[in-house]
């Protein structure tokens, strides 16, 4: 089943799944508008109708799709898809202002060949979802970032490879992709380009990313694995007026392992992100990581680029409220903050 809840943990409302029907992943539509008509809210969720194997003989025929269910609960859609779901996203990709929902996942080979994995979108009009183009992809997207990053007003999409084949040498291994998205002057129909790999230079599996504004443009945050050991590569986009990407500088953050998910946050104004992680296993004790912020030094609040008065100013005033300030994860900013602070001081 699917369910609402409320910021207490009080259920709404709960919508019971069709047979054989798995949840793979979920997003939220906030209510919107097209052509003059009002839509209520939507909870869109990945689906998984293959019975846990994408690979069984005409499975291409109902492995995946995206369920919408009614912000009160009351209807639901099915829309079909190339193949099961990994993470699904609702950000509006081109300027006509009506929901989109981009999803990711992976492709089965009954139908698709070599190809591992799919980029997708599905646009919301007024006569329902209208299933787009997919982009077969020869590893499997894991995670997805959506952003203008070429500021051309079309959004961008970054995504975390897995599953990309052992004979890809590790120098050029991509452990994550940009697909520049463009509108057809023709048709109006939204469009990606072929994936250009970014590489870190190891042979690693991307596991999450996330997208944070810097000045004059982005930076990628991407978590990957060795299979062993976790670790958090930061890395500057650059884009030209042709589309084409190149890498800038590229730093590198441990994270303990286990990593779960990026997610980008607002703090203050300023664009940073998280690492989440499990520590116990796939239980409720994932943590965020405050060492995942970019762009700036641990401890280093006011973005002055060392850890001085400034950040016990900044900390005091943050004082018993959780947040980038709690620094020993108590769940509040305390006198033990302060003590990890003055242990950071230059």
């Amino acid at each position: 089943f699917v369910g609402l809840y409320s910021a207490t943990g009080t259920q709404i409302w709960k919508n019971q799944l069709g047979y054989n029907e798995l949840p793979t992943c979920v997003c939220i539509l906030n209510p919107y508008t097209i052509n003059g008509t009002s839509m209520q809210g939507q909870v869109v969720l990945g689906t998984d109708n293959s019975g846990g194997n994408v690979n069984t003989p005409y499975a291409f025929v109902i492995s995946g799709g995206l369920k919408n269910v009614s912000g009160n609960g009351t209807s639901s859609q099915n829309t079909p898809l190339i193949g099961v779901p990994r993470t699904v996203s609702g950000a509006d990709i081109d300027p006509d202002d009506a929901p989109d929902v981009t999803t990711s996942g992976n492709a089965p080979a009954a139908f698709t060949g070599s190809s591992l994995g799919f980029i997708q979108q599905v646009k919301y009009q007024a006569n329902g979802p209208q299933v787009g183009t997919p982009l077969m992809l020869s590893f499997v997207p894991v995670s997805i970032a959506i952003a203008d990053i070429d500021g051309d007003g079309v959004k961008d999409i970054c995504a975390a490879c897995n599953s990309i084949p052992s004979e890809i040498p590790a120098s050029t291994r991509p452990v994550a992709c940009f697909s520049r998205g463009s509108i057809s002057p023709a048709s109006g129909v939204f469009t990606m380009s072929p994936p250009t790999g970014i590489s870190v230079g190891q042979p690693v599996q991307g596991k999450a990313v996330a997208l944070v504004q810097r000045n004059g443009g982005f930076s990628l945050a991407v978590a990957s694995t060795d299979g062993v050991n976790d670790s958090v590569d930061v890395i500057e986009l650059n884009t030209f007026a042709n589309g084409s990407l190149s890498i800038g500088n590229q730093t590198q953050i441990s994270t303990g392992g286990n990593v779960i998910g990026l997610h980008t946050l607002l703090d203050h104004g300023t664009q940073k992100f998280a690492a989440i992680r499990n520590v116990t296993g796939f239980t409720s004790s994932a943590v965020i990581e405050s060492t995942g912020y970019v762009e700036l030094v641990y401890g280093d609040f006011d973005g002055s680029g060392i850890v001085d008065s400034g950040d016990v100013g900044y900390m005091l005033l943050s004082y018993g409220e959780a947040g980038i300030t709690d620094l020993d994860g108590s769940g509040a900013t305390d006198s033990g903050d302060i003590g990890i602070l003055f242990l950071l001081f230059n």
